[in-house]
Order: structure tokens, then sequence, then C-alpha cells
């Protein structure tokens, strides 16, 4: 993981998009946000694998909670949860395996955008940004599709997805660029909405997960030996001090969807020719924050 991070910090770096002050390159805003779109998407994948790692995690505690209740039963009849939650577990796995592939190919569309921004566009390049967009139409709509029964705090996956927005393309100087802000703007800013929607779905439901994995280990580490009549564990106030730690070192996604939600504003302003350096900046500064997740030493 940390080679990961460091070679998307010095990727960064060598693009000119870390926002230091005294730079002599003044850098497109186009190219600048392409930039560092391509980096946030190559923060989905290991965010992807957090998540399900703390789910299969609360999913196996809830397994051995429920496991005294099945001492009656026989070996067969005993396999049937085990089993249930094991085919859950894959149908979940399919499911963000195809949000690491959405993130690649919205990574390969920045790519093409930034090509686009540059004078000496390779020919062809608009016309490969079309395969991409239905790409990407297919990849989400196929999520939403199998997460449509799935409800986190009462709430489907649609109520998490910012609502559509008109967009007016103007003052792109380029024409190819702006031929293809044309075509599938608005495509991109659904993808992108999709993408903040995906990252607070999955950040509220990760955070119940968190929540409940700690209830259950502080009841059965802190408080029930605190509470009994025998002797307190040598290490009881290790195990208190260690549970409030998990808490300062859970990997929130709540700043993955503050960046996927920047980085669909910043498209916006984008394609209405409204987009600044101090914009950019701001996006730049919120992936930058969504890669410090994985700085941190665990």
């Amino acid at each position: 993981m940390k080679r990961w991070v460091l070679s998307l910090a010095a990727a960064l770096v060598a693009a000119g998009i870390t926002g230091c002050a005294g730079t002599t390159q003044t850098i497109n805003q186009t190219d600048r946000f392409a930039q560092a779109g391509i980096a946030f998407a190559d923060t989905v994948p290991p965010l992807i694998d957090e998540s399900f790692a703390l789910t299969v995690r609360l999913d196996s505690h809830q397994l051995v909670e429920a496991r005294p209740l099945l001492k009656d039963m026989t070996r067969p009849e005993r396999f049937v949860p085990l089993e249930t939650s094991n085919d859950a577990l894959i149908e979940r796995l399919e499911i963000l395996r195809d949000v690491k592939r959405h993130s690649q190919v919205l990574k390969r569309y920045f790519q093409a955008l930034q090509s686009l921004a540059q004078s000496d566009a390779p020919a062809g390049i608009g016309q490969a940004t079309g395969g991409l967009v239905t790409e990407l139409g297919s990849l989400s709509g196929s999520i939403k599709s199998k997460l449509g029964g799935s409800l986190v705090g009462g709430n489907p996956l649609s109520s998490f997805i910012p609502q559509a927005v008109t967009l007016a393309v103007t003052g792109i100087q380029s024409a190819i660029l702006n031929k293809e802000l044309q075509e599938h703007g608005e495509n991109i800013e659904r993808e992108l909405a999709f993408l903040s929607g995906l990252f607070g779905f999955l950040d509220e439901s990760a955070q119940a997960d968190f929540d409940a994995l700690q209830a259950a280990a502080t009841r059965d580490n802190i408080d029930l030996p605190f509470v009994g009549d025998g002797k307190l564990p040598s290490n009881w106030a290790r195990r208190r001090e260690d549970a409030f730690k998990a808490r300062l070192e859970f990997v929130t996604l709540s700043q993955a969807r503050q960046a996927a939600e920047a980085l669909r504003m910043n498209f916006i302003a984008l394609t209405e020719g409204k987009l600044s350096a101090a914009d950019v900046s701001a996006l730049i500064n919120d992936v930058a924050n969504v890669v410090a997740l994985f700085e941190a030493p665990k």
C-alpha cells in the first residue's frame, strides 16, 4: 500500500498539481482538473478494499455470536447460515469489483480529457471517449440495479446521488474539447454524481458496521470484565485505550465522498467556462486528503 501512495504522490508532484506557491509554470486548468481526476480514480480501489474488509469482519462476528444458537441443529442445518452469508459476501464482492472497474474507466476518460485539452491531441481521441462514456454508464447502471434493494439507515443508494443539472457549455476555446463536453458533459456529470452518492452510501454503511463491531468489542473486552465480580485482566486498561484509538484510525469514506463531489462541481464549472485556479487547488487538496488516509501508519 505504501508503494502505491508514494507513486501516486510522485505523479501529482510531477504533474505540477500540488498547488505549491512559487511555481513558474502556468498549467491549463483543464489539464490540472484531469490530473486531479486521474489521481482520485486511483484512490478508489484501496478505499473499496477497506470497505469490504470491514463488512467481512462484521459478518464473521455476527456468525460467531449466532453459533451457540445452532447447537441443536444437524450439521447440514448449521451450514446454512454460513453458506447464506458467504453467498451474500460474494455478491457484494462482485458489485465492488464493478466499482473498481468504473473508477479505472473513469481514469481513462480523464486521461482522454487531458489529451483533448492539448493542441496536439492525438487523432481519434475524441471518438474514443464515446466508448468510455458508454462503458461508464453500463457499469454504474449495473451497480445501481444490484444495490437497488439495499438500504443504509433506511435510505436507498438513489437518495445519496445528487440531482442532475443542466449543463451550459460555454467559454471553451478548444473546438475539440468544446465538442466533447457538448456531447458527453451531462453523461460525465451523472457518473461523477453516481460516484459521490455511492461513497456516501458506502460511508454510512461502513460507519454502521464499524460501530457495531466496536460496541461488541467494548461489551466483551471492557464493560463485562469491569462490572464482573472477578479480577480485571492485566491488560484491561490497554484494551480500553485501544478501543478509543481504533476510532481515531478508522478509515472513513466521507473524505472520498467530499472529493468526488468536488470533482463533480469542478467539472460543471469547467463546462461553463468558470473553473478557476482556486477551484482546482481546493479539489487537489480534497484528493490529497483521501491519499493521506493511506499514509498514516497502521
